[in-house]
């Protein structure tokens, strides 16, 4: 899995547009997993890491600054 997030930051792949779950998610799938996270300039910053049948809602991306 850590490879699969590595070869994505290395080359700039900017996945799924998942704002309906917080400003700047994005996501990814991978084998049975999506992984879920947030990019900039500099880095990828990996939120979440979901099985592919799971729920999930934008409480799980609740942070302090919404």
């Amino acid at each position: 899995m850590y490879l699969k997030v590595e070869t994505v930051a290395r080359d700039g792949l900017t996945g799924i547009d998942r704002s309906e779950l917080g400003y700047g998610v994005r996501s990814f799938s991978y084998r049975e997993r999506i992984i879920f996270f947030n990019v900039s300039e500099t880095e990828l910053t990996v939120l979440r890491l979901a099985h592919g049948h799971q729920d999930i809602s934008p409480d799980y991306f609740k942070t302090d600054e919404n």
